[in-house]
C-alpha cells in the first residue's frame, strides 16, 4: 500500500486543521490556475452477494503491509527470490506481466478472491492466516521500517521555512532545510501576493531535496489565528454562521474560516473551542499548495497543539504558553479540558533587539505585566511557570541566555538532525519542536 495514502486519513482528521474547509474548494484552483491538472477518478469495487468486500480488503492490506520492505530493497533479483518462497501466489495470483518492485498492485484480485471464497484450506489461506498473525507484531514493523517523507512549511515574520521532514522507526529526523527571506511583494504579513512565484519556489526546493510529490504540513505563525471558547449555554449546536460565533471573529464574516473542537469540560459545561482565520489569506496558501499537486497533511499552528500538549501532562488547572514573534505575542490560556483562549500582544522581541544585544530582562518584565493585566482581568489565579517558544525568542537567546524565573522553555521534542550537511539550525528549537510535535502526532 502506497504509504501517503496509508496515512491520508489520520491527515484528513488533524485537530484544527483548515484541510477541511478548503479541500472542497480544491478542485475549482486547480480548474482556474491550472486546467491541464485533473484529479485522479478513484476506482470503486462492487459488493459481490458471494464473498465478504471487507476480508478482501483485509487480504490487500496484510499483502501489502508484508510486501513493503521487499519493495523498498534495490535489486530486483533479491525481490524475486523472496516471491520464490510464496509459488502459490506467483503462479496463480500474479497478473502476467507483474512488476517485482510493485507486487501489491499486480495482485489478481479475480483470483485472489476466487481462492479465497472455494479454497479456505489452501496453502494461501495458511499464508494469510500466518502474515495476519505477524502483521501485528513488532517483528513486521521492524521489517517493514516504513520511512514516511514530508515537506515542512513554516511561514512567520516573513520568513519562509521549508524543511525535509523524515519518520522512521518512530523517530523524527530533520533531513534538508532552506530557509527564504520573503519581500513583502511576494508573501505579505499573511496573504501569498504571488502565488505562481511562490509554487516554483517551493517546487524547486522539493527538487533540491529530492523528494517526489511529498505530503505538506503548512505551519503558520500564531498572528494567523485567534482562539475563543464558548459553554454550551452559549452554543447548543456549532454552525459556521452562528451570529454568536462569527461575533468573536477579528474578521468580517465573509472573510471568516472556522474550525472547532469539542472538549469534555467541567461539571458545570463542555466547551466548544473554536478556531478563527482569515479565509482570504489560508486560501491564498492553499491555491499555492493545490498548483504543486502534492497532498495536503494539515494547515494549522503549532501552538495550538503544543498548549493541548501542555495540558495533558499538567496537574495545573491552568496553563499558559507565550509564542514569541518578532513584531507580536501571542498568549494562549488553556484551563484543564475546558476553555482554551488567545490573547494578541501588540510587541515581539525586535524591538529589545539591537546589533548584537539583545534587552532579554526588559523583555520579560513587560511581557510578565502584560500576562498579569490579562489574568486580573479574566480573574484568574495563576502560579505556575509560563512556558516561552517562538521564532523571536530563539533570536533573542541566540544573543543573550538570560530568563526570568517565572518563565519556562519549552521541553525539546524528539528529533535528529542531519548530522552530513551544515543546515545551521542550532538556534532553532522553536521551529524544530512545531514539526517533531505535528510528526508524532499524525503518525501515530
Amino acid at each position: 500500500m502506497n504509504k501517503v495514502k496509508k496515512f491520508y486519513n489520520l491527515f484528513y482528521k488533524f485537530n484544527y486543521s483548515f484541510l477541511n474547509k478548503v479541500l472542497s474548494r480544491k478542485k475549482k484552483i486547480l480548474t482556474i490556475w491550472n486546467k491541464g491538472i485533473s484529479p485522479k477518478k478513484i476506482k470503486t469495487i462492487k459488493k459481490s452477494n458471494t464473498f465478504n468486500i471487507k476480508k478482501l480488503q483485509k487480504v490487500q492490506e496484510i499483502f501489502s503491509k508484508f510486501f513493503s520492505y521487499q519493495n523498498k530493497l534495490k535489486s530486483k533479483i533479491n525481490i524475486l527470490k523472496k516471491i520464490k518462497k510464496i509459488k502459490i501466489l506467483k503462479k496463480y495470483h500474479l497478473n502476467k506481466n507483474f512488476d517485482p518492485k510493485n507486487l501489491v498492485s499486480n495482485l489478481n484480485i479475480k483470483s485472489l478472491t476466487k481462492s479465497l471464497e472455494n479454497k479456505p484450506e489452501s496453502q494461501l489461506n495458511k499464508i494469510f492466516n500466518k502474515l495476519s498473525r505477524n502483521s501485528s507484531s513488532k517483528d513486521l514493523s521492524k521489517q517493514n521500517n516504513v520511512i514516511l517523507d514530508f515537506l515542512g512549511i513554516h511561514y512567520v515574520d516573513h520568513k519562509l521555512s521549508l524543511i525535509h521532514l523524515q519518520r522512521k522507526d518512530e523517530i523524527n529526523f530533520i533531513n534538508d532545510y532552506v530557509n527564504i527571506n520573503a519581500p513583502g511583494d511576494l508573501i505579505g504579513d499573511f496573504k501569498v501576493e504571488k502565488v505562481s512565484e511562490v509554487k516554483r519556489i517551493i517546487e524547486d526546493v522539493i527538487n533540491i531535496f529530492e523528494l517526489d510529490k511529498p505530503p505538506i504540513i503548512l505551519l503558520l505563525g500564531p498572528s494567523f489565528f485567534t482562539v475563543r471558547s464558548f459553554g454550551d449555554n452559549e452554543l447548543m449546536v456549532f454552525s459556521e454562521e452562528d451570529p454568536t460565533i462569527l461575533s468573536k471573529s477579528p474578521f468580517l464574516p465573509i472573510n471568516t474560516l472556522v474550525q472547532y473542537k469539542r472538549v469534555n469540560g467541567d461539571k458545570k459545561s463542555s466547551y466548544h473551542r473554536v478556531v478563527y482565520a482569515e479565509k482570504e489569506a489560508i486560501d491564498s496558501w492553499i491555491n499555492v499548495i493545490s498548483l504543486i499537486n502534492s497532498s495536503i497533511a494539515t494547515v494549522s499552528s503549532s501552538s495550538i497543539n503544543l498548549i493541548e500538549k501542555i495540558d495533558e501532562v499538567s496537574d495545573n488547572e491552568y496553563s499558559i504558553l507565550c509564542d514569541i514573534e518578532e513584531n507580536s505575542t501571542t498568549i494562549f490560556i488553556i484551563r484543564n479540558q475546558c476553555e482554551l483562549d488567545s490573547i494578541k500582544l501588540p510587541f515581539g522581541s525586535s524591538i529589545y533587539i539591537s546589533n548584537q544585544e539583545s534587552l532579554n530582562k526588559q523583555f520579560f518584565s513587560r511581557l510578565n505585566n502584560s500576562i498579569l493585566t490579562i489574568l486580573e482581568n479574566k480573574k484568574i489565579e495563576f502560579t505556575g511557570k509560563i512556558f516561552i517558544h517562538g521564532n523571536g525568542i530563539d533570536r533573542m537567546f541566540e544573543l543573550n541566555n538570560y530568563i526570568d524565573d517565572k518563565f519556562k522553555i519549552l521541553s525539546s521534542y524528539q528529533y535528529k538532525i542531519n548530522q552530513k550537511k551544515d543546515l545551521n539550525l542550532t538556534n532553532k528549537p522553536s521551529l524544530l519542536n512545531s514539526f517533531a510535535n505535528i510528526l508524532d502526532i499524525i503518525t501515530k
